[in-house]
């Protein structure tokens, strides 16, 4: 994912120990990485991921698909308090995860958590379900 940013000191400890967070130079438009992952959960186009990845006041960002392609996708909702975003992509015929029923899972079950954390494209990591 990779979100816009409006200065080249956004957010940098050095320039904010001095100048605060006022921005001498004016708005200005920049790219700015943010990484993590999200899931494809409809064949028309919804992505959901986390509210860090994708940032404060983001409209637009770049999507990476795992066959290498990028695509533009808008943001549609975001909630801070829950880490979760909603994104929209114009691309049809993605593949689309298939959700499970959660209730029936029981303690002490396997589960896989996939991912793409620290630029570690399509990991996967177990655990058990202990609660």
């Amino acid at each position: 994912m990779v979100r816009r940013s409006n200065s080249p000191f956004d957010g940098d400890p050095f320039f904010n120990y001095f100048f605060g967070d006022q921005d001498l130079f004016g708005p200005r438009s920049r790219r700015s990485m943010s990484l993590g992952s999200g899931v494809i959960i409809s064949a028309d186009g919804y992505v959901i991921t986390n509210n860090h990845v994708v940032g404060e006041n983001v409209r637009e960002i770049t999507v990476a698909l795992a066959d290498k392609r990028e695509i533009r996708g808008k943001v549609i909702g975001a909630d801070p308090a829950t880490d979760i975003a909603l994104l929209k992509v114009e691309v049809r015929g993605l593949p689309v995860v298939q959700w499970a029923d959660s209730s029936r899972l029981q303690v002490g079950e396997w589960v896989l958590a996939i991912g793409s954390p620290f630029q570690l494209s399509q990991t996967v990591t177990a655990g058990i379900v202990s609660a």
